[in-house]
């Protein structure tokens, strides 16, 4: 995307980190709910898990890429109802240890952008006219801090040509 490209005119690549929203969220959001370094600390585990969980609940095959969209998803302001009826045909209320899991992951992701949005009001101000300006806040602030350790870490790779 675009930030692919302005960073290749300036000589910088596009390093990923695994689970990028999650891992920054350790840098910019203190303390986080359980659930979240939970996720980071166990996260094929979870995605597997949660994959299986889904897949019986809705009875259908849900994989462990789909289940890594809906974390992303509800990361940024998505909700678990909304993706299981947009993505996955259909709702159906979670239970069980995965589904009070998913709640908390949720709660607790509301609760982070609630507080990032406490510690930034002329930030979120900027995102007033957006449909969701907390989530617009959070990713704002992500992208900050991704770009700050995508510019890190151009400064520690030598490559050899």
């Amino acid at each position: 995307g675009i930030k692919h490209l302005v960073r290749g005119n300036l000589g910088m690549g596009e390093y990923d980190l695994n689970n990028s929203l999650f891992e920054v969220l350790r840098n910019i959001a203190k303390p986080l709910p359980a659930a979240v370094p939970y996720y980071c600390e166990c996260r094929e585990e979870v995605l597997q898990k949660l994959a299986q969980y889904l897949s019986v609940l809705l009875d259908r095959s849900v994989t462990g890429p789909t289940c890594k969209k809906l974390m992303i998803s509800i990361g940024f302001g998505g909700t678990l109802y909304g993706f299981l009826t947009k993505e996955l045909g259909g709702y159906k209320a979670p239970s069980g240890e995965w589904g009070d899991y998913m709640k908390e992951f949720e709660a607790g992701m509301r609760s982070i952008r609630d507080s990032l949005a406490e510690k930034n009001p002329e930030l979120l101000e900027a995102f007033a006219d957006r449909p969701f300006p907390k989530a617009s806040l959070l990713y704002s602030l992500y992208e900050r801090e991704d770009w700050r350790e995508a510019r890190m870490s151009s400064r520690l790779l030598v490559l050899d040509i």
